[in-house]
């Protein structure tokens, strides 16, 4: 069936422009449609060698993924990593491995699909008890007001922004007090353990409000050999056991007996400073034996140093400290500052 339609079209093969008779025609002659048939067989082709490449380049990924216990050379594979941030990976603790001889490294499958795992969400499976708090314990919404002059909204902002246990007995709402451990950057890449206090607390030497005791402790900031992590694990343990004591001080002294009441504050006596006591008492000596008393207290500071606990007092002590004032030189003319 012949058509009178002439219709100018480009040929999909060659580029040109053409003459053709029908609106579907789509090469300018026989030449360029075999041309044309003959690319589609070889890039079918092309793609059919294609897919068989990336399987055999897939396939080593297959077989580590099938495996349950990997290499290092594995898992750097896997995650398309260098062997050394592998290795990186494990001395970090990121994915746990075993060690089973000087050149045999071992890591299961699941701790490397723990890398991608969504976090699983905490649930509780029991209820919070509700802690029994005496009133002599804590301070009044008013008193806390009083001492820190806030008002009374920035007080309850404080308090839910720090997770402070309050308790309403009639018309008056109880706060207690909040222990935190804290750390603070100090020289040598290291973080100094302290206590936070909120409200703040008596400080139990010199008796000034204060918010913060330092502990003496430090963990380091970046641990990277066994040994500087286990010095962090360590001391994190007694940093908390420290916080833990100090919590059930100031907001559960019931646990307590009367026994353990009075060794505990014993064992606090002892870290005091015996140098700051005996000034103290040398400033209150305001008598005919007020010199001697001052004069004693320079002794003592020199031969100590100015650091003496109670814990040091011992017999030992008591008689180097003799031995020193038999041959040192008087120093009564020398006043308190």
């Amino acid at each position: 069936m012949s058509s009178n339609l002439k219709l100018i079209r480009v040929c999909q093969h060659c580029g040109n422009d053409f003459t053709a008779r029908t609106t579907v025609t789509q090469y300018c002659s026989d030449t360029c449609a075999k041309r044309a048939y003959k690319a589609r067989l070889r890039a079918s082709k092309v793609e059919v060698s294609d897919k068989q490449t990336q399987l055999i380049r897939a396939k080593p990924i297959e077989e580590i993924k099938a495996k349950e216990f990997l290499t290092v050379r594995d898992v750097a594979q896997l995650l398309s990593c260098s062997i050394r941030t592998a290795y990186r990976l494990i001395e970090n603790e990121t994915i746990n491995a075993v060690n089973l001889a000087e050149r045999k490294t071992l890591i299961k499958r699941a701790e490397v699909d723990k890398l991608f795992a969504p976090p699983q969400p905490i649930q509780a499976n029991y209820e919070p008890q509700q802690k029994e708090w005496k009133e002599s314990d804590c301070y009044t919404i008013a008193e806390v007001q009083n001492k820190y002059g806030i008002s009374e909204a920035a007080l309850y902002n404080l308090i839910k922004r720090n997770g402070i246990s309050k308790m309403k007995k009639g018309l008056f709402v109880y706060v207690t007090t909040k222990v935190k451990l804290r750390q603070k950057t100090i020289s040598g890449k290291r973080q100094s353990l302290y206590l936070d206090f909120y409200p703040a607390i008596l400080h139990p030497e010199t008796g000034v409000q204060t918010r913060r005791e330092f502990l003496g402790l430090y963990i380091f900031d970046k641990a990277k050999n066994p040994i500087d992590k286990q010095h962090n694990k360590d001391t994190l343990q007694l940093a908390e056991q420290i916080r833990q004591k100090r919590d059930n001080q100031l907001n559960k002294p019931e646990i307590y007996t009367g026994y353990e009441k009075e060794q505990l504050r014993k064992k606090e006596l002892a870290e005091t400073s015996f140098v700051t006591y005996f000034k103290k008492l040398a400033e209150k000596r305001k008598e005919s034996n007020h010199d001697n008393w001052v004069s004693a207290f320079h002794f003592l500071e020199t031969f100590t140093n100015g650091n003496l606990k109670f814990a040091d007092l011992n017999e030992m002590f008591c008689n180097d400290f003799r031995e020193y004032l038999l041959t040192t030189k008087s120093n009564k003319s020398a006043r308190l500052s």
